[in-house]
C-alpha cells in the first residue's frame, strides 16, 4: 500500500504537493473542533455541518500556504539559474582553475565515425552549444510546487474567498442595534440614554468569574450608557469566589460611581448572611436550588424594596414614619422601574442585551435569550416550547411547528418556560407594594410581589429551578389577571459560559456560508428573516389573502421539515448534560397551555 502510494505520488508529484499540505490542514482543524465540542457530545454538531465547517476554513489557509509555497520555489529556482548561468560564464571563457577547459571537447575519432556524420548529427561544438548543452543536463527538475498560471489564479482567488468570508462573516440580524449603543457610548455620557427612557433595574450573581467577568463588565457599561445612568439600577451579589472575581467587582464599583449610576455590589456573601448554607457543586439537588434562589432574592432586594414612583414612596414615609425607610445609599432602588435584567455569568455583547430588552417592543412578561454549550443549546432543563414540551440541543431547537418556524425566521419564540442565561422581565410584578413576597409553592395574584422561589415538593410540584418557577409563576399570575401570558425566546440574543465556545457559536455558527449550509442542507427549508412592512401601513384585501396563503404553505414546508428531522432533534435532548425520560403532566388550570397541549413535561431530577 505504502508502496503504490510512493508510486503515485512520483508520477503526479505535482497533484501530491498540493494535497498534502490540503489534507494537514484540513486534519488540523478537524481535531480542533473534535477537541472544543467534546468528542463524546456531537449529536448537536452534525458531522457534515463540521466538515462544511473545516472545508470553509481550510480553503483559503491552504490557497495562501500554497502561493507562498510557489513563490518560494520560482525564487529558488530564479537564484538557481542565475547561479547556473554565472558558472558556465566563466567555464565558457575558459577562466578558473577547475574549469579552464571546460569548454573544449576531444576531436571525433576514427571510433566516432566519419567526422562530417559526427558534425552532422552533434552540430558544431561552439561555446553556446556548450553552454545549451550544460543547462539541459545540469539544470533541476521543475519544483513540483512551482506554479502555473491556472493554478496561481486558483489559490489567489481562495485567498480572497478567505478575505471575503471574514468581512462578511457579521451577521447583521446580530447588531440590529449596534450603531445605537456604539452612538451611545461616543463623547460626552447622555444622562438620558438613547433608549428613550425606559428604565432598568439590572440583577447579576457571580461566582469565580475572573475569565468572563471583563468582557461582561464592559459590554454591561456600554448597555448603560445606552440605556441613561440615570435610568438604570445595577445590583450585583458575588459569593465564595476563590479567584479575583472580588477585585475585579471593586473595578466594576469604582466605575459606576465615575457614571454616578445608582447600585449596590456585595462581595463574599455568607452563609450566615444569607441564611442559607452553601452545598458541595456537582448535584442539581433541592439544597442547591434553595441557595440559588437564596442568592437571587438578595440581588432583587433593591428593587423588592421599591415603592413605585416617588410621590407615593414620600406618602408612604409620611404615613409610616421615616425610621420604616432609613436604607443605606444602594440598598433600594427609588422610583420607577420598567424592565428587570437578570443576567448570568454570559458572555454577550451590550446590543444583544439591547435586543433581548426590546423584544416584540417591550410588550412581554419575559424576554430570554439562548445560551450554549457543548451539547448545543444550554439549559434545557428550564426551557420548554409553547405546548410545555421538551427543547433539543440541536437547531432550530424546538420539536413543534410554530417554534419550529419562528426560529427559523428568527422571530421571538412563544415558549412555556425559558431563562437561558439572560432575562428581562417585567418590572410591575417586583413592585407590587401589597402582598406579601412569594416565597412558598403557592399561585400568585395580582397582588403578590414576585420572588424567586423553590419548589414545592410537599405539594407535589415537580423539582423544578428556580429559573423554571418564574416564568411558570408569571404565568400563573397573567392567568389569575385574566390574559394571554407572554413569554418568549428571542433566537437573535447569544449567550455562552465560556470563552471556549464564544467565537464557535457568536461568529462562526451565525455566518452567512454555515447558515447556508444549515438551512438548506440539514433542515431543508430557507424562509425569509424579515418582512418588509408597507409605508401605509395598509394592505389590499387581496394582498392580505396572498399572505395568507403564503403562510399556510410556509407552515406546510415547516412541518414536512421537521417531520424530516425531528428523529435528529429527540438525539440531542441532553438534560444538564444527560438525556432524561420527561414526566407528563396535564394539571393546569385552564389557560396556562393551548388547548391543543396535553401538558407539560417535567424533567425530574434525583433529589437525594
Amino acid at each position: 500500500m505504502a508502496a503504490s502510494y510512493g508510486a503515485l505520488a512520483a508520477r503526479h508529484p505535482r497533484i501530491f504537493a498540493a494535497l498534502h499540505p490540503f489534507l494537514a490542514i484540513f486534519f488540523a482543524l478537524r481535531v480542533f473542533l473534535l477537541g472544543l465540542m467534546w468528542l463524546p457530545r456531537h449529536v448537536a454538531h452534525p458531522e457534515p455541518r463540521t466538515l462544511w465547517i473545516c472545508l470553509l476554513g481550510t480553503a483559503p489557509v491552504w490557497g495562501a500556504w500554497m502561493l507562498a509555497s510557489g513563490a518560494w520555489a520560482w525564487w529558488r529556482g530564479v537564484a538557481s539559474r542565475r547561479g547556473l548561468g554565472l558558472g558556465l560564464r566563466w567555464r565558457d571563457r575558459g577562466m578558473g582553475r577547475h574549469h579552464r577547459h571546460a569548454s573544449y571537447d576531444a576531436l571525433p575519432t576514427a571510433e566516432d565515425g566519419p567526422v562530417d556524420e559526427y558534425y552532422a548529427e552533434f552540430g558544431p561544438r561552439s561555446p553556446g552549444t556548450i553552454r545549451k548543452a550544460a543547462l539541459s543536463q545540469t539544470a533541476p527538475r521543475r519544483d513540483p510546487r512551482s506554479l502555473s498560471i491556472s493554478t496561481f489564479l486558483l489559490y489567489a482567488l481562495l485567498v480572497f474567498l478567505g478575505v471575503y468570508l471574514v468581512r462578511t462573516g457579521t451577521y447583521d440580524g446580530d447588531r440590529r442595534y449596534k450603531a445605537a449603543v456604539d452612538r451611545a457610548n461616543e463623547g460626552a455620557v447622555r444622562r438620558e440614554g438613547l433608549a428613550g427612557g425606559e428604565r432598568v433595574f439590572i440583577a447579576a450573581m457571580f461566582h469565580d468569574n475572573q475569565a468572563e467577568l471583563p468582557h461582561w463588565t464592559k459590554q454591561m457599561l456600554r448597555l448603560i450608557r445606552y440605556l441613561g445612568p440615570d435610568n438604570v439600577f445595577v445590583s450585583i451579589v458575588e459569593s465564595h469566589s476563590s479567584d479575583r472575581t472580588p477585585t475585579m467587582l471593586r473595578d466594576l464599583d469604582a466605575q459606576l460611581v465615575a457614571l454616578e449610576v445608582p447600585h449596590r455590589i456585595i462581595m463574599s456573601l455568607s452563609d450566615e448572611d444569607l441564611g442559607v448554607v452553601r452545598p458541595k457543586p456537582g448535584k442539581t439537588n433541592p439544597p442547591r436550588i434553595e441557595y440559588l434562589t437564596a442568592v437571587r432574592n438578595v440581588a432583587l432586594e433593591p428593587l423588592h424594596r421599591a415603592r413605585g414612583d416617588n410621590a407615593s414612596v414620600w406618602a408612604e414615609m409620611e404615613r409610616d414614619g421615616y425610621d420604616a425607610y432609613a436604607y443605606a445609599p444602594g440598598e433600594v432602588a427609588w422610583g420607577h422601574w420598567d424592565k428587570v435584567l437578570f443576567s448570568n455569568d454570559v458572555l454577550m455583547e451590550a446590543e444583544n442585551f439591547a435586543e433581548l430588552i426590546h423584544t416584540r417592543g417591550g410588550a412581554y412578561d419575559m424576554a430570554c435569550g439562548m445560551d450554549f454549550a457543548w451539547w448545543g443549546l444550554y439549559d434545557l432543563w428550564v426551557a420548554r416550547d409553547r405546548l410545555g414540551k421538551s427543547v433539543s440541543g440541536l437547531y432550530p431547537y424546538f420539536m413543534e411547528p410554530k417554534g419550529f418556524l419562528s426560529v427559523l425566521r428568527e422571530e421571538p419564540v412563544d415558549v412555556f418556560t425559558c431563562w437561558n442565561g439572560v432575562v428581562v422581565l417585567d418590572a410591575q410584578p417586583f413592585l407590587h407594594p401589597s402582598g406579601p413576597s412569594l416565597r412558598s409553592g403557592s399561585s400568585p395574584s395580582s397582588s403578590t410581589q414576585l420572588s424567586f422561589r423553590t419548589s414545592n415538593l410537599t405539594a407535589g410540584e415537580c423539582f423544578s429551578s428556580e429559573a423554571f418557577n418564574m416564568p411558570y409563576d408569571l404565568r400563573l399570575r397573567a392567568v389569575s389577571e385574566g390574559r394571554e401570558p407572554r413569554v418568549y425566546m428571542n433566537p437573535r440574543v447569544i449567550g455562552v459560559y465560556s470563552w471556549r465556545f464564544y467565537g464557535y457559536y457568536r461568529w462562526v455558527l451565525r455566518h452567512w456560508a454555515v447558515r447556508w449550509w444549515i438551512e438548506r442542507m440539514e433542515v431543508g427549508l430557507v424562509v425569509p428573516k424579515d418582512v418588509a412592512q408597507k409605508a401605509d401601513g395598509v394592505e389590499s384585501e387581496v394582498e392580505e389573502r396572498m399572505e395568507e396563503a403564503e403562510e399556510r404553505k410556509l407552515e406546510m414546508q415547516a412541518e414536512a421539515a421537521l417531520a424530516r428531522r425531528i428523529d435528529a432533534m429527540r438525539a440531542a435532548l441532553f438534560i444538564l448534560g444527560s438525556p432524561k425520560p420527561p414526566i407528563v403532566r396535564s394539571d393546569e388550570p385552564v389557560g396556562m397551555l393551548p388547548a391543543e397541549s396535553d401538558g407539560w413535561e417535567c424533567h425530574q431530577q434525583s433529589i437525594a
